[in-house]
């Protein structure tokens, strides 16, 4: 794997599920029904029977629509484990369980489950996060009514790990206007990361037809796919919270993962800015000051030195690149609540 800097083509083609196809997954639990359903609920998992339970009970929950399935991607290829036991105990028609005979990576064993569902549709959900009872009603609710949509992405509750228990985050300004929808566009991930995997619904066929997750830029190929996927597709972010996401107790918490993450998102960013012909210095300046502004989240993961950065940081960023940034960032949350309130009170969407 090549450290991704800013010479790194991120929208060329790989075909990343060719990397895994001579390892194969074994079906442990649950039939594969001749009926086909609508969306699969897929959650890939290593090593996390403290939590799985609780993942799969929440998609297994899901009130007032019922036309999906649930299949859990065990990347850990050791048999009779926790995990196992843990799933196998789920007595549940709508539930398939496969093991990887190999350990296939993160990114690897997301693009499994990718081609082990059946459905036009596929929601991710992290086997530490929680799926809302109403989660596949209100997505559906909406794209029944909105056939062009090839991805809608619901928001969420942050949970934080502090050590001892968990403690909900500081809600988000967008909770003051829940309901309504945004269209996506490559543009919005310049500057900030608009969508997780986890609460995520796409199509499956167009996921294929780019790729897949492309390991190559762990661990920010998930963020690398939705970018992809958002310039290729319509994309809308849906400002209804429906699932709990968890923060530190998964390998993007790692502090040396994050660190990764942090330049990563820097050269795509940059790689973003250049798509759109605004590879001037300024903008280089403008990405760097936005990179110095994501420091606050550094500091939920331990992280109180930028030493790492110093490789993107060219110089001293000057204010008027920060105001420059930070004015961008104003534009485009008041663009998504101003479409957020009108898609609300005009279409409906809520």
């Amino acid at each position: 794997m090549e450290k991704v800097n800013d010479k790194t083509d991120f929208f060329k083609y790989v075909d990343s599920f060719a990397k895994d196809d001579g390892v194969g997954s074994l079906l442990i639990k649950g039939e594969m029904s001749s009926v086909i359903p609508a969306v699969t609920i897929a959650i890939p998992t290593y090593k996390r029977p403290e939590f799985i339970n609780c993942a799969i009970n929440s998609a297994l929950a899901q009130e007032n629509f019922d036309n999906y399935e649930v299949i859990v991607v065990d990347n850990d290829p050791e048999r009779g484990t926790e995990t196992e036991k843990i799933v196998c105990a789920i007595d549940n028609p709508k539930l398939r369980y496969y093991k990887n005979a190999g350990n296939l990576g993160m990114f690897g064993n997301m693009n499994r489950c990718i081609k082990l569902a059946r459905t036009q549709w596929i929601a991710y959900l992290h086997d530490d996060d929680i799926l809302s009872p109403e989660f596949l009603n209100r997505i559906f609710g909406v794209l029944r009514r909105f056939d062009k949509i090839c991805m809608l992405c619901s928001r969420h509750n942050m949970v934080v790990y502090d050590g001892k228990d968990y403690k909900d985050a500081p809600k988000a300004l967008y909770h003051k206007f829940e309901g309504g929808f945004c269209k996506m566009r490559l543009k919005d991930f310049s500057h900030y990361y608009p969508v997780r995997s986890t609460g995520c619904v796409f199509q499956r066929e167009k996921a294929i037809s780019l790729g897949g997750f492309n390991s190559d830029f762990y661990p920010t190929s998930d963020y690398v796919f939705s970018a992809i996927y958002s310039y290729n597709y319509r994309c809308y972010d849906y400002n209804c919270y429906l699932y709990n996401y968890r923060i530190g107790l998964n390998e993007s918490a790692n502090p040396e993962t994050y660190k990764k993450t942090f330049l990563n998102d820097y050269y795509l960013q940059l790689a973003i800015e250049k798509k759109y012909g605004r590879g001037s210095s300024f903008i280089t300046k403008t990405v760097e000051a936005n990179t110095l502004r994501n420091r606050v989240r550094l500091n939920i993961y331990g992280i109180t030195s930028l030493d790492f950065a110093n490789e993107i940081i060219t110089g001293t960023v000057k204010k008027i690149h920060i105001i420059y940034n930070d004015a961008v960032m104003i534009c485009g949350r008041g663009r998504k609540i101003l479409c957020f309130i009108i898609s609300k009170l005009l279409l409906g969407v809520k």
